[in-house]
């Protein structure tokens, strides 16, 4: 199988991964939590219409840069996860409505969190963060813990 976004041979994703990622593709959502991925399947990266991910309870230790491919994304779920860190492309996905980052490693929330305008929900809590930074005031979304 080769990524369309990239051209390249896509790892090996396991049969029932493939079939929940074309099964999701026709619907605009896509739901692998729970299948203690550790990274996430370049195909998913191909689906441009997609507007729901979820890839909660895996083992993410890294988002890719190519989750800026997902321009119609509206809600990412990616809540108890291994996450340290956030890709720079994740803060230009403008349809971004939800944002669920709870339960991870994240030390620090970048700044350029305030771009993603268009949120109404956030999740950071159980984080090691110390601080947040001041960009997310200017964000017009509900924070739960």
């Amino acid at each position: 199988m080769f990524s369309k976004s990239t051209g390249k041979k896509a790892p090996m994703v396991s049969k029932a991964v493939e079939k929940k990622i074309e099964a999701g593709a026709k619907q605009g959502k896509v739901d692998l939590t729970g299948f203690a991925l550790v990274s996430v399947p370049q195909p998913i990266f191909d689906l441009f219409d997609l507007r729901v991910l979820w890839l909660a309870d895996n083992q993410l230790r890294t988002l890719s840069p190519d989750v800026r491919l997902l321009t119609s994304l509206t809600q990412l779920r990616l809540h108890n996860n291994q996450l340290s860190s956030l890709p720079d492309e994740l803060f230009t996905l403008g349809s971004l409505q939800v944002l669920w980052l709870q339960n991870n490693k994240l030390s620090s929330i970048p700044r350029e969190i305030g771009r993603l305008t268009s949120l109404t929900a956030l999740s950071l809590n159980n984080n090691p963060y110390t601080h947040l930074p001041t960009e997310i005031m200017g964000l017009r979304c509900s924070f739960f813990e």
